[in-house]
Order: C-alpha cells, then sequence, then structure tokens
C-alpha cells in the first residue's frame, strides 16, 4: 500500500478540506481557537481523519483571514486556570519536547500573550539557522583550506551580520 501525497493546490479544491475549513473558521470568529477533534466530531469524519492536512488548513486560514495561528497542545484544551495562560503561555503551544498540535488559536487570543511567545521562537530559530550557517560555511572553509579574497570578504560580511 501506497501513500499518495496530497498537493496543496488539489487539497485547496477538495470539497473535504473545504467543510473542514468553513468549520475552523467559524470556531474561530467565535472563540479564537479550535480543537482538531472538535470539528472532526462535528462533521463526523472519523473515518477520514487521518486523510486531513492540518498544515495546509491552517496556512489556508492564514492566508484567507489575513491572521497567524498559533499551534496549541492538548494541555490548553484541558481544565486550567486562566491565569496559568498568562504567566507561562509556552506550556500551551505546541512546539517541541514532544507536543502534539492539538487545534489552533489566534495570537491575539488571551490578550496577545502567544504572539509574544511565538514571536520568541520564531526569532530563536532565526537566530539558529544564521548560526548554523555560519558554522557550515567555516567547516566548508576549514576542509578547503584557502580562499581567494573575494570569497573571504563575502564570508565576513555575511558573519558581521
Amino acid at each position: 500500500m501506497s501513500v499518495k501525497y496530497l498537493r496543496r493546490e488539489v487539497a485547496r479544491s477538495c470539497p473535504i478540506h473545504s467543510v473542514v475549513l468553513d468549520k475552523c473558521s467559524d470556531a474561530l470568529a467565535d472563540f479564537g481557537v479550535f480543537e482538531k477533534k472538535d470539528i472532526i466530531e462535528s462533521l463526523t469524519f472519523a473515518a477520514i481523519e487521518g486523510a486531513i492536512r492540518w498544515d495546509y488548513i491552517s496556512e489556508f486560514l492564514a492566508e484567507d483571514q489575513g491572521i497567524e495561528l498559533v499551534p496549541m497542545a492538548q494541555r490548553y484544551f484541558t481544565r486550567h486556570p486562566k491565569a496559568e495562560r498568562a504567566v507561562a503561555p509556552e506550556k500551551f503551544i505546541a512546539m517541541g519536547h514532544g507536543k502534539k498540535t492539538m487545534g489552533y488559536a489566534c495570537v491575539e487570543l488571551e490578550g496577545g500573550v502567544f504572539a509574544i511567545k511565538r514571536l520568541q521562537t520564531k526569532k530563536a530559530q532565526s537566530n539558529g539557522v544564521g548560526k548554523a550557517v555560519s558554522a557550515f560555511g567555516d567547516a566548508l572553509l576549514a576542509r578547503r583550506g584557502r580562499l581567494n579574497a573575494t570569497n573571504q570578504a563575502k564570508l565576513d560580511d555575511f558573519n558581521d551580520r
């Protein structure tokens, strides 16, 4: 059995993805957040749950509504005091340490605490990418052993950023 990759364009025109997209959009308009499990249950799509591309759904919502969505862990959807979300919002964002995305929230929810954490995460990722590229370049240079003057100037420019 082989798994067929669903292209983004095909998912955009798929009637099932369109219904899921509409339901998610309604939930975001009403509550600012949606849980994937609730969407599946309300549409009675349990049989085809594995075929839904949630990454595409979140991208479509972001594009169509001009919003940014934050992936939320299961902990957000279980009972907990609201004060805890304001103090430590990173506990509820589904990034790292094995947290799985159980739903999505608009970054403006809860007074923007998720937006701040999302920006901090993106900044850390971009800094990490820059460091990795720099280390890769240094490793290549060490292996190669020499550079001409033009390439050395380009490398120096990149490291100064």
